[in-house]
C-alpha cells in the first residue's frame, strides 16, 4: 500500500468518525420532454463524510469567498462534486461554488469545498 493510499484511508475514518454525512445531488443531463412539453432535468446524489468549518475572515474577499462560505473537508468519493451542485448539510442546501482536490502523488485524499447557501 503506497503512502497516499494509506492516507486516503486514514482520512476516510477520521471524516467518518469526526464529520457528518453530507449529501451531493448533481445535474446529469437536461432535455425535452415533449409529452409535458418542458425541458426535463435529471439528477443523481451521492453522499460522503466530511467536516464543515468556516472561513476566517482574513480569507474573505468579497467577491470569490463571501460572507457565510463555508468550506467542507469530504472524504475523497467516487463521485466528484463540480461546482454548481447541490450539499444538503444539517437541513440547509448550499451550492457549491469550488472544489480542490488534495492529491499528493495523484491519489486524491480529501477535496476542499467551498459551499454558499
Amino acid at each position: 500500500m503506497s503512502l497516499s493510499t494509506a492516507l486516503k484511508s486514514v482520512a476516510a475514518q477520521i471524516l467518518t468518525v469526526q464529520g457528518q454525512e453530507v449529501t451531493f445531488t448533481q445535474e446529469t443531463s437536461t432535455a425535452f420532454d415533449a409529452g409535458k412539453g418542458k425541458n426535463v432535468t435529471e439528477t443523481t446524489t451521492f453522499t460522503g463524510n466530511g467536516v464543515v468549518d468556516k472561513y476566517k475572515r482574513d480569507e474573505i474577499d468579497g467577491t470569490v469567498i463571501q460572507t457565510g462560505d463555508i468550506f467542507l473537508v469530504l472524504e475523497a468519493t467516487d463521485e466528484v462534486p463540480v461546482n454548481g451542485d447541490t450539499c444538503a448539510i444539517d437541513g440547509i442546501t448550499y451550492r457549491v461554488m469550488g472544489v480542490l482536490p488534495v492529491s499528493p502523488a495523484g491519489t486524491v485524499i480529501i477535496y476542499e469545498v467551498q459551499l454558499r447557501a
